[in-house]
């Protein structure tokens, strides 16, 4: 899922679920992008791309749709796994925080 395979030296062909203004659903598949950019959890279209940190100025941008994307600030988005590691980073800074307060450090 999101990520491209390969077979033999050409990659896999992917396919995704488009819905149509008068109410129907196309199955549309190619080997390429071509505008449509789809989620790297669920290959759904992903408006969102993830704006976790790497360094260097480079963030991790994967594509992610609405249901996976968590948004921490405005206009700012995590994909699921950097979404655990926000959440992770914000328990151990509480940690801290708690421990120097009370004077355990």
């Amino acid at each position: 899922m999101g990520a491209h395979r390969v077979n033999e030296g050409w990659p896999l062909m992917r396919c995704a679920h488009v819905k149509l203004p008068n109410g129907l659903t196309a199955i549309v598949c190619g080997s390429g992008r071509a505008g449509l950019v789809l989620c790297v959890a669920c290959d759904r279209r992903a408006p969102f791309l993830c704006d976790w940190k790497l360094g260097g100025g480079k963030t991790c941008d994967v594509p992610i749709c609405a249901a996976h994307a968590e948004r921490v600030a405005e206009d700012k988005h995590l994909c699921p796994k950097h979404s655990k590691a926000w959440a992770q980073w914000q328990a151990e800074r509480a940690l801290r925080s708690a421990s120097t307060q009370d004077g355990t450090v």
